[in-house]
């Protein structure tokens, strides 16, 4: 079914209307373009940080049965007194394995901190292969031959 001439122009018209009143040309859309569609990303990373920071508020940790490897900076602020298991001893049951790695917390990914962090992070990995493969301690050497 097409539009008569009358309905085919109205139509066209409409949509020039719409166009400059409210669509892409509209100073209202100009605006947006210019003043806040580019802090946008800003506006994002805000809605994300408080999103994030009331997370935090309300978020409540249960105990994890195991053991936590702790990877501490040597090197802290000045006048912070922070606990050296920063919290996880009162969440691991199986208590904190602390290791010191020497720098501030911002350069322990450079060198040679990095290199640090990785020989001791092996040496943990190692640790955890051999404890999986030891026999378990729940059973006697008796109770598996029977």
């Amino acid at each position: 079914m097409s539009l008569n001439i009358k309905d085919q122009l109205t139509y066209v018209w409409e949509r020039v209307f719409w166009h400059f009143q409210i669509g892409k040309a509209s100073m209202f859309y100009r605006f947006y373009l210019r003043y806040i569609k580019r802090s946008l990303p800003d506006l994002r990373l805000l809605k994300v940080a408080l999103a994030n920071n009331q997370a935090g508020k309300s978020y409540v940790p249960s105990i994890y049965p195991g053991q936590v490897t702790l990877f501490r900076a040597s090197q802290q602020n000045v006048g912070l007194d922070v606990d050296l298991e920063l919290g996880w001893g009162k969440l691991a049951a199986g208590g904190v394995e602390l290791h010191h790695v020497p720098g501030a917390h911002a350069s322990l990914i450079q060198e040679p901190n990095v290199q640090v962090i990785a020989e001791k992070f092996q040496a943990c990995l190692d640790k955890a292969q051999v404890d999986v493969l030891k026999p378990s301690r729940e059973f006697s050497d008796t109770d598996r031959t029977m």
